[in-house]
């Protein structure tokens, strides 16, 4: 996903979006397919390879969800913002504490892995 004359808060915002969903993996030079035509070792492969970047896409993580709230935040009440913002802080010091972890528990990963035994991965 990631090219050199990107901006990276546009590259944040996607990650943050990609990390979140659970249909479609986006292969480098490739279209995107859905993991349901992936086979067990591709989607095994494509979860190694989140892992050995979870530092990085923690980080983007983090950038993204500040944009998506400030995108939404106008429309929520004072309330909603406080509980999102304490929220945030929580999911933030998790990424920061274990990235992999926190990585193992999004749903884009959580659908690479489905069905292959977790002493393999």
């Amino acid at each position: 996903m990631s090219t050199p004359t990107r901006d990276p808060m546009a590259e944040s915002l996607e990650w943050f979006k990609y990390l979140r969903q659970s249909t479609t993996w986006v292969p480098k030079d490739r279209p995107p397919l859905p993991i349901a035509e992936m086979d067990a070792p591709w989607r095994y492969n494509a979860a190694n390879w989140l892992l050995r970047q979870a530092s990085a896409l923690a980080l983007y993580y983090g950038f993204g969800e500040i944009q998506h709230v400030f995108r939404t935040a106008s429309q929520m009440s004072e309330t909603t913002q406080d509980f999102l913002e304490r929220a945030m802080e929580e999911d933030q010091q998790k990424r920061d504490a274990d990235p992999k972890e926190w990585l193992k528990a999004t749903p884009l990963y959580q659908a690479l892995v489905k069905d292959i035994p977790e002493r393999t991965i």
